[in-house]
């Protein structure tokens, strides 16, 4: 059961254009969490590119591989829609399962 969300960024200090997104969930009475890479597509701009399935799975905790879609959509509500990206599988009408 989940009861508590929370989005985080952290940057790299030696490498400013490195950052990552950490989603994390709380799960009853542990704290599950994934990171995803944030892109520095320009000075100061950030963007969030959510993988594709196969690189999804490759990539992400057991607990999360068949969340994409529901994972994806959470974190979109907390980025300006400019700055947040879903690959095509996850666009449109007829997207997602």
């Amino acid at each position: 059961m989940r009861t508590c969300l929370e989005f985080r960024s952290d940057v790299f200090p030696a490498e400013p254009a490195v950052a990552i997104r950490v989603y994390e969930e709380r799960h009853r009475h542990s704290l599950v969490a994934l990171i995803l890479p944030v892109g520095n597509t320009e000075p100061g701009h950030w963007e969030l590119f959510i993988p594709d399935d196969t690189k999804w799975r490759a990539t992400v905790p057991e607990w999360a591989c068949d969340r994409r879609e529901e994972i994806a959509l959470r974190i979109g509500e907390a980025w300006k829609p400019k700055d947040f990206h879903l690959p095509n599988d996850l666009k449109g009408p007829n997207a997602g399962g």
